[in-house]
């Protein structure tokens, strides 16, 4: 029996698929919320200088003793409309001098206009805790001359997933999908429960670091896991139902900080979840495809029975032999494979398009941000609204990826979100602020195409690649797309460099025209719907020489001359052989 026989009798989606997408989903939704847990983490709540002294000193003023008190211990401004705010780092010299009335224990009156005052940094802030009790920001007092240190920590994250991307690949190939999947579990969860009690901003950097590469290899394990248990055509479901069951991560840390609105709870909250798959080791099988990679045909033959019978198939024979077992068995190891595959032209042009889109997709996301008119009111509300449109980015993919192809729906998406993008030039340059919502709008369509761009763009990742250096070559893809996001500030701040309107639009120019330019792209590659994935690096190489499928007159014939028949992944010398 060959390979794909073998893995046709699983089923293309059933009780087997529906059972491990269940189990799995906790893990899928843990994985987004502890990734966009620092948006409620980091949140930098108003702030100002402490009142030298004042031990007991609140943001909020108290009484106008206490109004009197920090009027004249801090510098302070009034707007227009009367409003007043106090400086956020400088504190008048020797402030208790001027105040203090020991006798009575009141303030004196004291014109602090008439004297020449002197300010000096703070040591101390107070915090607005209407919204959060606590943040990583207010803990540590990142504010002034450490605010640096929130960059650090967003910037340790991303070194996490740069260090993920690959070390995901290496250990899925050459280990599995399953054990990489919970050996990360275990790890997620110690890195979670210490990443709530460090003593210092340096030791939580490292703890994001950790997060970020721990998250990353599980969720890319976990993606490759799910779409290789599917049929070709059910790829799509599986591939997308990933994505939208991440989505209910940032969810839940909007929805959940309303209780928990203390930094550390919600540390040891993102932690508690790891617990579970550790608990469903026995509910979730290794991929038979990986398995017959590795020539481990009769631990993938009882997968495949046990798919079967929860499936209602057919189950095959215990003792069946595979036929075709691909490259790894035969001892080829993932960089024996990478070193195959630099030897094709065609395979080194498809994976720098994969690459390209990578970055772009990343660029386009974090520029979309970072240039557009940031919206006012409740940070939750702002990230629901923000996460609903990501939400349904990935239903719109998932809607169209079986009906457009994927190719044309990610270069589709990426079109969208590219001219969405180019599109804020013009409100930008030729509107006033009262026309704040037409970038506003721009910036939710912006999103809702990146985001189904990304969610295209995993599954086309997916199929394009052999099943040998699957997770690898996932996992550089992914390394590419970090580099997008990390130039993607640097862009933005050109405005700095480049005086006028034009160094305003210059960023914007270059994110949409990146992600248009990578879009088009993607049209070079090959069409993946409906073909079976490619286990060896001849079979990438051969992946798309000819997608004509036969038809039925063919197929008779074929029979006819002795069961040879045009198979899609044969280029014309091995049909001519």
């Amino acid at each position: 029996m060959q390979q794909e026989e073998l893995l046709g009798m699983m089923g293309k989606w059933g009780r087997f698929q529906t059972r491990l997408v269940a189990v799995l989903s906790v893990t899928m939704v843990l994985l987004g919320f502890q990734s966009l847990i620092v948006i409620v983490t980091l949140a930098v709540p108003s702030h100002r200088c402490r009142v030298p002294g004042l031990d007991n000193d609140t943001f909020e003023i108290q009484s106008e003793w206490h109004r009197h008190l920090v009027q004249s211990s801090i510098p302070s401004t009034r707007t227009s409309d009367g409003h007043v705010t106090y400086d956020k780092c400088q504190v008048y010299v020797n402030a208790s001098t001027y105040y203090h009335d020991v006798s009575n224990g009141s303030l004196a009156d004291v014109n602090v206009t008439e004297v020449e005052r002197q300010t000096i940094g703070c040591e101390s802030w107070v915090y607005d805790r209407s919204e959060f009790e606590s943040t990583v920001i207010s803990y540590f007092d990142l504010v002034c001359d450490k605010k640096k240190y929130r960059a650090h920590i967003n910037v340790a994250y991303i070194v996490g997933l740069f260090i993920g991307s690959p070390l995901s690949g290496y250990l899925c190939d050459r280990f599995g999908r399953k054990k990489t999947l919970f050996v990360g579990a275990l790890a997620g969860l110690v890195v979670g429960v210490l990443s709530a009690f460090p003593f210092i901003p340096y030791l939580f950097i490292v703890y994001r670091i950790l997060r970020g590469a721990v998250g990353l290899t599980m969720y890319l394990a976990l993606f490759v896991l799910i779409v290789e248990m599917a049929g070709p055509d059910k790829r799509n479901t599986m591939g997308s139902l990933v994505c939208i069951i991440w989505s209910m991560g940032p969810f839940l840390v909007a929805s959940i900080s309303y209780v928990l609105a203390n930094w550390r709870h919600l540390q040891l909250l993102s932690a508690v979840p790891y617990v579970l798959p550790l608990l469903t080791w026995r509910l979730v099988p290794e991929s038979p495809r990986w398995l017959l990679f590795k020539g481990r045909a009769s631990e993938a033959i009882r997968v495949v029975r046990e798919a079967a019978r929860l499936n209602g198939m057919v189950q095959p024979a215990e003792d069946v032999q595979v036929t075709d077992l691909p490259g790894d068995s035969q001892g080829a190891t993932t960089s024996q494979s990478v070193r195959q595959m630099v030897r094709h032209h065609r395979l080194i042009v498809r994976t720098l398009i994969v690459f390209f889109n990578w970055g772009a997709v990343s660029m386009a996301y974090y520029g979309l941000t970072l240039n557009v008119a940031n919206l006012g009111g409740s940070l939750r509300v702002n990230f629901l609204m923000s996460m609903a449109v990501e939400l349904a980015g990935y239903f719109l993919a998932w809607s169209l990826l079986d009906r457009l192809g994927r190719k044309r729906t990610h270069c589709l998406t990426m079109m969208l979100a590219g001219l969405a993008c180019l599109a804020t030039i013009f409100p930008f340059l030729y509107l006033g602020p009262e026309h704040g919502w037409v970038l506003t709008a721009l910036a939710m369509v912006g999103k809702l195409g990146i985001s189904a761009a990304f969610s295209s763009l995993y599954l086309v990742s997916a199929e394009l690649f052999p099943t040998v250096i699957r997770n690898f070559a996932l996992g550089c893809s992914s390394t590419a797309g970090r580099v997008g996001s990390l130039t993607s500030p640097y862009i933005a701040d050109l405005s700095l460099y480049i005086e006028g309107s034009f160094g305003k639009v210059l960023p914007l120019i270059i994110f949409g025209s990146v992600t248009v330019a990578a879009g088009l792209a993607s049209l070079l590659l090959p069409e993946t719907l409906g073909r079976q994935l490619p286990d060896s690096i001849e079979d990438a190489a051969n992946f798309g020489k000819e997608t004509r499928k036969s038809t039925p007159e063919e197929t008779e014939m074929a029979e006819r001359n002795g069961g040879k028949q045009d198979h899609p992944l044969l280029g014309e010398d091995e049909k001519k052989e």
